[in-house]
């Protein structure tokens, strides 16, 4: 699927992304009070990640990547979040997308997120695939990660470290 976007319309497509980005993390409080508050949990339910490092594409090379992520644990294995990354080179590059991430030990992150890709004007479905492992020193954490955005027929590799803050 692709939507083309000129002039005043890339100015409306960031605002609705700024909203989905806020509803998203709105709603997260919603889903967490269905939860049973009286498990202990010896981890942190919120975390906030800054994201650097790089993405690979064929026909680009490898370009510097800078994102913003946020976690609302669920429980003790399950996660919902929203992220945003730009990655600069020939047609700096957006995407959002909203994972849904699974760690099957206390360290190792795994996720899924459907999400969007904005790049030269055009918006198109992407799917990311990735995981990451924290190294806690206190509340803050440093992850490396590596994922795969599938896009329009194209795989993606995005690679980097975390520096993140749990609360």
């Amino acid at each position: 699927m692709m939507l083309r976007k000129t002039g005043t319309h890339t100015s409306n497509f960031m605002k609705i992304k700024a909203l989905v980005l806020i509803l998203v993390m709105l709603t997260h409080p919603v889903l967490v009070s269905a939860q049973d508050e009286s498990e202990a949990a010896d981890f942190e339910k919120n975390a906030l990640e800054l994201f650097l490092g790089g993405t690979y594409a064929d026909d680009e090379g490898t370009n510097f990547s800078i994102g913003l992520a946020y976690e609302r644990r669920l429980g003790e294995k399950i996660g919902l979040g929203a992220f945003v990354e730009h990655t600069e080179g020939e047609g700096r590059e957006w995407v959002i997308g909203v994972p849904v991430n699974f760690h099957p030990t206390e360290s190792w992150k795994i996720f899924l997120a459907p999400g969007i890709e904005h790049e030269d004007g055009a918006n198109e479905f992407l799917v990311r695939l990735g995981n990451s492992y924290e190294f806690e020193m206190g509340s803050w954490t440093l992850a490396p990660e590596l994922s795969f955005d599938f896009v329009d027929g194209d795989v993606k590799t995005v690679f980097g470290l975390n520096f993140g803050i749990g609360f």
